[in-house]
């Protein structure tokens, strides 16, 4: 099977954005697992969003924390949102 070249035109990023998008939210994820102990204590039963491992937002309602990353204009493919609850759980989505 033959892979096609990265076309920039086509998907609108280039592919070095796309690493730098994906690197960041893998940081971001690294960041609120290590943390979760404190994001408990601070934003338990809270959505938080964490860019570049800061936390940018934290509402109790999800809609108003979206509409607040939004209005500061960070591309959500570089946002971790996470739901801090009291004990880790899994999700199935």
């Amino acid at each position: 099977m033959e892979c096609a070249a990265w076309d920039d035109r086509k998907f609108g990023v280039t592919m070095e954005e796309l690493r730098k998008s994906i690197e960041t939210a893998r940081e971001n994820r690294l960041w609120v697992l290590q943390s979760l102990e404190s994001l408990r204590r601070d934003y338990l039963n809270k959505w938080v969003a964490v860019n570049k491992k800061r936390i940018i937002a934290a509402d109790f309602d999800y809609d108003a924390l979206v509409d607040s990353v939004k209005k500061k204009g960070i591309p959500f493919a570089e946002v971790e949102i996470h739901l801090v609850t009291p004990e880790n759980l899994l999700w199935i989505l």
